[in-house]
């Protein structure tokens, strides 16, 4: 336990978790299986990277989005990778036309 909490830089739990403790609990990555396609239940088929628009640190219009650990010592449009996001972007995201989240590394 020590050990994550020392990993955990910050952490919210809102009135919903009243034992909550902030800065000390939960870790959360997500890895996508990017390049997987899945039938969504809109019927659609995409790759999984492309369904995961919530994970981005721009505003998502109806999910949200701005999440600070896909921005964190990242600077959008540098062409370098410098975050867990700026990398999962790079691998599974396409340009142009392919582009699933309209963001720049």
């Amino acid at each position: 336990m020590a050990a994550t909490d020392e990993l955990v830089l910050a952490s919210f739990g809102g009135s919903e978790l009243p034992r909550f403790q902030p800065s000390r609990g939960g870790v959360y990555f997500v890895f996508p299986p990017g390049d997987d396609v899945v039938r969504g239940r809109d019927g659609v088929e995409r790759r999984c990277w492309a369904r995961g628009r919530w994970y981005s640190p721009l505003p998502v219009t109806g999910v949200y989005g701005r999440l600070h650990w896909c921005r964190d010592g990242a600077v959008a449009g540098n062409g370098v990778v410098e975050n867990w996001f700026e990398l999962l972007d790079a691998w599974f995201d396409g340009t142009g036309a392919d582009d699933s989240n309209g963001y720049r590394g």
